[in-house]
């Protein structure tokens, strides 16, 4: 199918759509006089842009879209200070990196990993709700942030049940109330 485009920098161009038995589309733009200048390949997730120069093609840029997909974030949910932990994500097509934030009780995000793994261990995170939002990320760009994972750091005063000590109540004495009671 054949579609005429707007004017674009004073020249009328030609875009035309193939859609394949996947369902994934071919889309092609051409100059007026049939100059392939851009493409783009669902199924192959590139675009393509053509580069001709007196009748001779000198160049072609292929770009992978970028990721769609948001990675989920995992990790602990509570913890002692000082805590270590580990925050992974899973991955998503296309990538290939992420960038992980923190940002701690509601402060400013800052980017705490920037690389092509999937997880970032931290060690000695103080009380306080530490959280963490990721995104996917290639040569064409960056996909939006995952939804936020918050891990709790509380202060237990060094001691955390079930690593070598128990936290017990203080011990309550029961009292008999003297008198009456009236109104």
């Amino acid at each position: 199918m054949s579609h005429p485009c707007a004017l674009e920098n004073g020249h009328q161009k030609r875009r035309t759509q193939t859609t394949r038995q996947d369902g994934s589309a071919l889309i092609s733009v051409y100059t007026t006089d049939g100059v392939l200048r851009y493409q783009r390949d669902e199924a192959a997730e590139t675009t393509s842009h053509y580069v001709e120069l007196g009748g001779t093609l000198v160049a072609e840029v292929e770009r992978p879209f970028a990721p769609t997909g948001m990675p989920t974030p995992s990790g602990p949910g509570f913890l002692g200070a000082p805590a270590s932990y580990t925050i992974s994500w899973t991955t998503v097509s296309n990538a290939t990196s992420y960038q992980l934030q923190q940002q701690l009780n509601g402060g400013s995000w800052s980017t705490v990993y920037n690389g092509a793994g999937t997880g970032k261990s931290f060690s000695g995170m103080g009380a306080g709700s530490w959280n963490y939002r990721v995104r996917a990320c290639n040569a064409a760009g960056c996909g939006g942030y995952s939804a936020t994972y918050s891990v709790w750091v509380e202060n237990l005063g060094g001691c955390i049940p079930g690593f070598g000590c128990t936290l017990t109540c203080p011990r309550f004495r029961r009292v008999r109330p003297r008198g009456s009671l009236s109104r």
